[in-house]
């Protein structure tokens, strides 16, 4: 009987276990999900809305009024600077991305065959990740100084050193063509550390028994590379790939300090293009189109690379 009488209470008391466990985790997992809305998805929300009207919180002569698709169809059909900017946003990923994913793996394997001191290179090659952009920026701004910057002085030393003459050193940044190459070489110097470290993860997945397969059929280090590492890195190349198109598509700082999106709009990207013309145009609902059309764009070339580059793998 006794036995009998204690199982609703048993029953009522994991009940009250059930509800304290759930306030619990109500009370952990709340404020982070309030902030979450509140920090992300309300300014989304907001932003989107905003898009069809002519927002301009900085003048109060100018009253807020839906102006429907018609940033849109400015930003689409009549405003040549947004092709420019999206032309020059590609180019620097197609500069940025593919050097970064050869680079970084060829290193990280390098880095991987030495019994010692890999901890060593890897820091090394860390460090400039944990520099400050606007640091990175100002100090290359330095390096590309065309009279007494330190890639000119270096190039003078060795052209005089072969006793050669030339007319005029290169303006990297003040010239049209080669303010984006140089850009993408100090981007590549600022965050190859990264895409090394996600590299070396990666290898270290891979068995060495592919490896002793890989010498018994006679393959040299380039072709076990080749057949071997390349293919079983193939979900790391996808993530550093994606990851890196996604960054490169929001490029700012960069071009900000260096360029201001000079010489002629050589380097002016279409995020440099929103900051202008929400924080120099006050065109906040103009900015705000620009930013769902970026969105979309990183959608759809996030999407294209995932269906190339998703391909079945096995060990």
């Amino acid at each position: 009987m006794g036995s009998f009488a204690s199982e609703p209470a048993l029953r009522g008391h994991g009940k009250g276990l059930k509800q304290g466990t759930w306030t619990i985790v109500a009370l952990a997992i709340g404020p982070l999900i309030l902030s979450y809305g509140i920090f992300l998805i309300f300014p989304m929300i907001y932003a989107f809305v905003m898009s069809f009207t002519n927002w301009n919180p900085v003048s109060m002569r100018t009253p807020l009024r839906a102006v429907g698709v018609a940033n849109y169809s400015e930003l689409l059909f009549k405003d040549p600077l947004f092709w420019t900017s999206l032309k020059n946003t590609i180019y620097y990923a197609a500069l940025r991305v593919p050097a970064g994913l050869v680079i970084s793996m060829v290193l990280a394997t390098l880095i991987n065959s030495l019994r010692r001191l890999k901890g060593f290179y890897r820091s090394i090659y860390y460090l400039p990740v944990l520099t400050s952009t606007v640091a990175a920026a100002i100090m290359w701004n330095w390096i590309y100084q065309p009279r007494f910057g330190l890639l000119n002085s270096v190039l003078a030393s060795l052209i005089g050193s072969l006793g050669l003459q030339v007319s005029g050193m290169p303006r990297y940044l003040m010239d049209a063509k080669m303010a984006m190459p140089s850009i993408a070489v100090m981007s590549l110097w600022k965050g190859i550390g990264y895409d090394i470290v996600i590299f070396l993860a990666g290898l270290q997945g891979i068995p060495s028994s592919m490896y002793d397969a890989a010498k018994v059929d006679g393959a040299t280090g380039l072709q076990a590379f080749w057949h071997v590492t390349v293919p079983l890195l193939r979900p790391t190349i996808a993530f550093i790939a994606i990851t890196g198109v996604i960054g490169s598509l929001q490029v700012f700082t960069e071009m900000y300090i260096m360029t201001q999106g000079g010489p002629v709009n050589s380097t002016r990207t279409i995020v440099y293009m929103l900051f202008d013309q929400a924080f120099v145009n006050s065109r906040f609902g103009y900015a705000s189109a620009i930013s769902f059309v970026l969105f979309a764009v990183i959608m759809a070339i996030t999407l294209l690379q995932r269906r190339v580059l998703a391909t079945e793998w096995a060990y």
